[in-house]
């Protein structure tokens, strides 16, 4: 739905479970679409969660000074990033940019001083006065990658068929080897603690989604067992062949 906003859907989460002391750390939630829109204590567009890294800061920039994201929910609740990516799919870019640090900053910079319409804990006289210098510093490359980020859809111009995609196990030394070329972990130590931080819990929980690694191990695991009790048959090519057709499927 959006790229570079780590740090807006993760208040997102943070706000669920803290709302609801009966969820623990092992609870996951999947936030879909329309449930991000409904929610009464989100009502979050594409547009507003635009809003919320363009102001409030994502991976490609810092945001504003003091424009945190209770305030920038705010903001979005108002609809001013609905318009904002309304005015970037219908203007030509030079148009946008400069709707973008006149008009449209000029009716945030009012809802900032009165909080018309009442989603603001309080008037922000004083991001009012930021506002506008804030904006015409932000680099327009910055705002692109947000409205319009490139996908492998992008490059394609169209849908991938994913038909024929195989869940598996997801495949660690080639996600190691991305990380060391593309992401600069070059040490084994900083490698280890990201993806112990980051990782292994999603690989662990594909493993036990893919049906076909589930099934192939536990049905091989007494397969072999069975197999390895029978001398006659431990070394012979039957054994050696229906060993190896068994971890073929582990080997894809």
């Amino acid at each position: 739905m959006y790229f570079g906003g780590f740090k807006a859907s993760n208040y997102i989460c943070r706000t669920s479970v803290a709302n609801n002391p009966t969820l623990s750390k092992e609870d996951f939630y999947i936030y879909t679409t329309d449930a991000l829109e409904n929610v009464d204590e989100v009502q979050l567009t594409r547009g507003g969660l635009i809003l919320l890294v363009l102001l409030s800061g994502g991976d490609y920039h810092d945001g504003m000074q003091g424009c945190g994201l209770t305030i920038t929910h705010g903001l979005a609740r108002c609809g001013f990033g609905d318009r904002l990516v309304e005015a970037f799919d219908g203007m030509a870019r030079d148009a946008f940019f400069g709707y973008l640090c006149r008009t449209w900053a000029d009716e945030l910079s009012a809802e900032l001083r009165s909080n018309s319409q009442g989603f603001l804990r309080t008037r922000q006289p004083q991001l009012a006065e930021q506002l506008a210098g804030f904006l015409s510093m932000l680099n327009h490359e910055t705002v692109e990658k947000y409205m319009c980020p490139l996908t492998t859809w992008t490059k394609f111009g169209r849908c991938i068929d994913n038909s024929g995609w195989v869940w598996q196990a997801p495949n660690v030394p080639r996600i190691a080897e991305l990380c060391f070329v593309h992401l600069g972990w070059t040490k084994t130590t900083e490698l280890i603690r990201m993806f112990r931080r980051n990782l292994w819990e999603g690989v662990i929980y594909r493993m036990l989604l893919s049906v076909r690694w589930f099934l192939f191990n536990i049905i091989g695991h007494y397969l072999f067992n069975f197999l390895s009790q029978v001398p006659h048959l431990r070394h012979s090519r039957l054994y050696c062949k229906m060993v190896g057709t068994l971890l073929l499927p582990l080997r894809i």
